[in-house]
């Protein structure tokens, strides 16, 4: 203390604080040296640090996170399920291999689905009704198959060939269109005028005495015993022809006479016509004393 004293001033009473705090400086540093100079060192650091760094201290950055998981959730019990997560998370994670597992939004997006085709729409048919009139008809049939007039039945949608034998008229033929759904057509035979009429002869050949005709036109028969016939009137137009040749006095022979073929010879030879076999479909013209031969071909 006596060399600190006489250093700072001597026994100048004026120089006591300052030898004191000195003395304490030096204390310190002693203990400082003594347990390894690190208190020494912090002052001296701390004195010799520029106050600016002092002042703005050194920002540590966190390591970044990785992205959250996605997640299914169900919004509102609605049992539509949606995938939660950062927008960065498209990319999939890393397998411990290097690759990346797929994304689902991604594999969502990519995946084809199967095309789906329309319900075929629904097959809606006719609901015909066709009335005739007069009713007693004999056949009645559209595009072919067999129908009854006054009774409705179900048919494809459009056009359909009508095709009607009476036997007080021709043939009706006609062209009708179903729609669909319920739908009905009235039909009238019965002619607006007159009919014209053919005069009709009839012979068979070879003749005979024993035998007589049934002659059917639409359906409508008329029995013929005696030949040849000079002046049977018949209405024109298109008619369903029928022929049989029958024996006077029954026989135990089923085999009996047949009917080969029937030729009408009109007075215009260029419209002859030809019916093979018993039954047909045959042409009646009108025309001014027209008359129309039937020869009959028949073997027994």
């Amino acid at each position: 203390l006596a060399a600190l004293e006489l250093a700072f001033g001597g026994a100048k009473k004026s120089s006591t604080g300052i030898i004191v705090a000195g003395a304490a400086i030096v204390i310190v540093g002693l203990l400082g040296w003594q347990f390894g100079g690190g208190l020494w060192d912090k002052l001296s650091t701390a004195s010799t640090s520029d106050p600016a760094d002092q002042d703005s201290p050194t920002e540590v950055v966190p390591p970044p996170s990785p992205p959250p998981e996605f997640e299914v959730i169900d919004k509102k019990g609605s049992g539509v399920q949606q995938a939660t997560g950062k927008a960065g998370s498209t990319q999939g994670k890393a397998k411990a291999d290097g690759s990346k597992e797929p994304d689902p939004k991604v594999a969502d997006k990519n995946e084809i689905k199967p095309a789906t085709s329309p319900p075929p729409p629904p097959n809606v048919k006719s609901n015909l009704l066709v009335n005739v009139t007069p009713d007693n008809i004999t056949k009645m049939t559209v595009s072919g198959r067999s129908r009854q007039p006054g009774k409705r039945f179900e048919i494809e949608p459009g056009s359909h060939n009508l095709y009607i034998s009476h036997p007080d008229y021709p043939i009706y033929r006609s062209r009708l269109k179903a729609d669909k759904g319920p739908d009905s057509w009235a039909i009238d035979l019965q002619p607006t005028r007159p009919t014209d009429t053919v005069t009709l002869q009839l012979a068979l050949i070879p003749p005979s005495e024993k035998h007589f005709l049934e002659l059917s036109f639409n359906g409508r028969t008329q029995k013929i015993s005696r030949f040849p016939v000079l002046d049977l009137p018949h209405p024109v137009g298109e008619w369903e022809v029928s022929l049989n040749v029958k024996n006077m006095i029954s026989s135990s022979n089923n085999s009996g006479p047949r009917v080969d073929s029937c030729i009408i010879l009109p007075s215009r030879p260029a419209e002859r016509q030809l019916m093979k076999g018993a039954s047909g479909l045959m042409e009646f013209e009108a025309g001014d004393n027209l008359r129309s031969r039937m020869l009959i071909y028949w073997t027994e």
